[in-house]
């Protein structure tokens, strides 16, 4: 997906006119092909025979999961409001700062990988799974909002702003989306990774590091009685790489270094989530 947005963006950008289509897919299901034979016999009906009506009128199509619906837009992302949702003491995420300094730690241990669960991969097992297994890991940090008392619409990219110490001078920090059901299953929406070496990311007076993670997009409405969730890792093997915390190339690197990490909560360390926000129903325009 992300490299299909880049894409259009550049498109955008050169003065052209892309159409995109994001659907509730992974690389290799079945049904895809024909959504998307589908749409090409159309497009080339418009513009190499003449057809009128073949192509639809908005040029952005997307699949909003959560309501299992279409929304059409004049482009992408569509108009949106960044929300933060602040990483709490006690592992939750609000909308409010937290009031009380606060760190939280792991351990990550590249001979013991933080593992992936579902995602962008080329793998059987891509798309939306059931993390809880993966969360229940003592390497991964969890930050739960309260059950949601009305829907909330997310469509566009997602960041997330961590400020962190490692005892590793390279060593990777990873994000994860979730959508928490009532029943608790915690299914996976978009992810993201920034490996560090020395130099990397934004040293702050007190020799803590902002970092910025590009989570990828999304499109999910999270429904009344759902949680947002957010996964906190140095790891997800085998979707990306391990760190083996060396510096070194994977395959020429003998040994592997344990990184202890920490994650900064507080007013001057305000990590968070950010979320863009549409609204309800809105499509087109």
């Amino acid at each position: 997906l992300q490299d299909v947005l880049t894409d259009y963006a550049s498109l955008r950008a050169a003065g052209r006119q892309p159409y995109l289509t994001i659907g509730p897919w992974h690389h290799m299901e079945r049904g895809v092909g024909n959504e998307a034979l589908r749409q090409a016999i159309g497009w080339y009906d418009r513009h190499l025979k003449g057809v009128p009506g073949r192509v639809r009128t908005y040029p952005v199509d997307v699949f909003v999961m959560g309501r299992n619906e279409w929304r059409s837009y004049a482009a992408w992302p569509p108009p949106a409001v960044e929300t933060c949702f602040y990483l709490q003491p006690g592992r939750g995420l609000a909308v409010d700062p937290p009031a009380a300094d606060h760190t939280d730690h792991y351990r990550y241990d590249p001979a013991d990988p933080t593992p992936s669960l579902g995602g962008a991969t080329f793998m059987n097992s891509a798309g939306p799974v059931d993390n809880r297994p993966v969360e229940s890991r003592p390497d991964v940090l969890v930050y739960t909002s309260a059950p949601l008392e009305t829907d909330l619409t997310v469509v566009g990219p997602v960041r997330l702003v961590l400020y962190v110490r490692s005892s590793r001078p390279y060593t990777d920090f990873y994000g994860r989306l979730c959508d928490v059901w009532p029943d608790g299953r915690s299914m996976n929406l978009c992810d993201g990774i920034i490996r560090l070496e020395p130099g990397q990311g934004d040293l702050q007076p007190d020799g803590s590091l902002r970092l910025e993670i590009n989570l990828w997009a999304t499109a999910n409405c999270f429904c009344r009685g759902h949680a947002i969730r957010l996964q906190v890792a140095s790891g997800a093997y085998p979707r990306f790489d391990r760190n083996l915390g060396s510096g070194e190339p994977e395959a020429e690197s003998p040994a592997t270094f344990v990184a202890d990490q920490a994650v900064h909560l507080d007013a001057a360390h305000p990590s968070a989530l950010l979320l863009p926000v549409v609204a309800a129903g809105e499509s087109g325009g």
